[in-house]
């Protein structure tokens, strides 16, 4: 850092001092960094590296001298001494006294060092290495039968012409007449199917093929060791810990220790060692995932310890379920978008109480008339703005008794602006009569240039939470001021709390509110709404859940139907349009199924992770007429 200190300081020197300086020569008494500056830097770590190179763009190599430490001047301030003094006559003003002197009677620099060793670069030699292409590269081939039969039918062609060699007819597969025609000449042949033997000899020479290619170390060092030479496989190794040994066929194997087990068999024993992420042991878990029905994960981990040790094999099961199209067809759910903001009914102050309407069944309850009891249902009315509720007796589930119900609540609350109602199935104890008449029927009545009805989509219970929480609904009393106490609807409804106390007169200047009690009331109304403002809307302003974005609904989708709790009953349905909310988001879509096309909200269609296959084709089910989502076999 002294040295690029000092060729900065003359740089600067240089470029403000009004005499022409033609030289400039510098002094170090540091020969490790003499050492640097005269040689390449390059060959240095970074730091070194880059303020020789600094000092090289400012400076020329020959202008720099080595000089001894007590020549030094610079010691004068950095390494005090008694003899010391900083004087006007002094060294440090003056300069050392062989300058005053001849160039060539000044202190000769010493050679600069050829083996300096402080802050060289560690060198880094890379070596290529052509690995040779395996027997049979299992990536290409999509299931482990296909794998094993292909490597059997290998073994049966070395066979074939060893036998060939010993003047012994060879042994062909059972083929059809055209394919023997083909192969007809002179060579005998005995048509007998792959046997056992040779399956089991292929499955050897896939293990081996996975283990050389993933420990090409530790199979060579446990084939010296079977030689006779004293060698250990390296601490650092993945499976040293398992203590590997080599089987009569070369397959590397786990010693474990319930060897000694008289009724356990050797595989369970000596598990086969395999690497995971090697082709082989992906299609092997992928075999047995699929012989256990895609079910439980357990079951497949413990079937391939009775024979096998795979590292992580949890982890491993878990990514070929998650690549496993049939497990991600079967698994899919629908999933709901963001919740979406409040609509402008629940969010408008200054308006009377019961404008905006949500509609709702419950029921039946049994009641006593006589000696008998009789059904009856519960209409209720609930207020978007006040969340006030309105109960009406609804005798029987007809349009009559429906209209009835809600004309004698226009008659006690007044005509509502807007009415909310579920479209369908939501109806908690009503039927499906009851449903339509009050669509048709109903609505149509109502419906005028005051009164507009407003349903929600089929199977949509969350679009209506507004009135589906109030038939469970607990009066809230925590969160509020113990000042000024709750706000109930009661405060909109008849101006005072449910308790029949009168609400507290505020204090006003305005002398006409003091005078004119019908001024002063709508003042006490404006004061609750204003309450209503700052404290009731703030507390349902953040979204409790459906927080996270998901990908939007497109046009041709193919998506599941989940209208019912069991996923045999889901109808498969094909995206033919969707609708956006008024936050910009797909909340509701147009589907075609093999019976017709139904109105559903995003949240009941499921949508199954497909991938696009490099051809650029959608590998989705086809719609069959009359298909559900039954399991898919391969």
């Amino acid at each position: 850092m002294a040295a690029v200190m000092g060729a900065k300081l003359a740089e600067t020197v240089k470029a403000n001092h009004s005499f022409c300086i033609n030289r400039v020569q510098f002094w170090t008494d540091s020969s490790t960094v003499y050492s640097w500056i005269v040689s390449d830097h390059r060959k240095y770590k970074v730091f070194v590296a880059y303020r020789i190179g600094e000092i090289l763009s400012k400076t020329n190599p020959a202008n720099w001298r080595w000089i001894c430490t007590k020549l030094n001047i610079a010691d004068d301030l950095t390494k005090w001494k008694n003899g010391n003094k900083i004087e006007s006559h002094s060294p440090w003003f003056t300069g050392p006294k062989y300058l005053y002197e001849a160039e060539n009677m000044w202190p000769y620099p010493e050679p600069p060092r050829s083996n300096v060793t402080e802050e060289l670069r560690v060198s880094a030699l890379f070596h290529s290495v052509e690995i040779a292409d395996p027997l049979i590269d299992c990536s290409r081939i999509s299931k482990w039968n296909i794998i094993v039969r292909t490597v059997a039918n290998v073994v049966r062609f070395v066979s074939n012409i060893r036998r060939k060699q010993q003047g012994l007819p060879i042994e062909s597969l059972p083929v059809d007449r055209r394919i023997a025609r083909l192969g007809r000449g002179s060579v005998a042949a005995v048509k007998r199917p792959l046997s056992t033997e040779e399956y089991q000899e292929a499955e050897r020479l896939l293990w081996k093929m996975a283990q050389v290619e993933s420990f090409p170390d530790e199979v060579k060092t446990l084939v010296k060791c079977r030689e006779g030479k004293r060698i250990s496989i390296d601490r650092s190794s993945n499976i040293f810990k398992l203590s590997p040994v080599l089987d009569e066929h070369n397959v590397m194997r786990m010693d474990g220790r319930v060897q000694e087990g008289e009724f356990i068999p050797f595989e369970l024993q000596f598990p086969v060692i395999l690497p995971k992420g090697h082709p082989v042991t992906v299609r092997l878990i992928e075999y047995y995932h699929n012989l256990f029905g895609h079910g439980n994960r357990e079951t497949v981990v413990n079937e391939l310890r009775q024979r096998f040790y795979i590292p992580r094999v949890r982890r491993e099961l878990e990514k070929i379920g998650k690549n496993c199209m049939q497990c991600r067809v079967r698994k899919c759910k629908p999933v709901v978008p963001r919740m979406a903001p409040l609509p402008n009914q629940r969010t408008t102050p200054y308006v009377r109480p019961f404008s905006y309407v949500g509609v709702d069944f419950f029921g039946p309850i049994n009641v006593v008339v006589g000696r008998h009891t009789e059904k009856r249902w519960c209409a209720l009315f609930t207020c978007f703005g006040t969340r006030a509720i309105h109960l009406e007796v609804v005798h029987s589930l007809s349009s009559q008794a429906c209209l009835m119900a809600i004309r004698r609540f226009v008659c006690r609350r007044g005509v509502p602006v807007e009415f909310f109602s579920d479209n369908g199935t939501n109806f908690v104890g009503a039927s499906k009569e009851i449903m339509k008449e009050i669509k048709s029927d109903c609505s149509e009545e109502l419906t005028s240039s005051r009164t507009r009805w407003n349903f929600n989509p089929p199977s949509a219970p969350h679009f209506g939470g507004v009135w589906e929480r109030l038939v469970s609904f607990g009066e809230r009393d925590d969160g509020y001021p113990e000042n000024s106490g709750a706000i109930t609807p009661n405060h909109f409804l008849r101006g005072q709390p449910s308790s029949g106390t009168e609400c507290r007169r505020l204090s006003t200047n305005d002398a006409e509110a003091l005078k004119n009690s019908y001024k002063r009331s709508q003042l006490l109304a404006d004061r609750i709404w204003k309450r209503w403002l700052t404290e009731y809307l703030p507390f349902i302003n953040r979204r409790v859940k459906w927080h996270t974005e998901q990908k939007p609904l497109e046009v041709g989708e193919v998506v599941f139907v989940a209208d019912e709790d069991n996923r045999k009953c889901w109808v498969r349905a094909i995206v033919e349009e969707v609708i956006l909310g008024v936050d910009g988001r797909i909340r509701q879509a147009v589907v075609r199924t093999a019976k017709g096309t139904y109105k559903r909200p995003v949240a009941k269609l499921a949508v199954p992770e497909i991938r696009i296959g490099k051809s650029g084709k959608d590998p989705s089910p086809v719609l069959r007429g009359g298909a559900v989502a039954a399991p898919v076999t391969s």
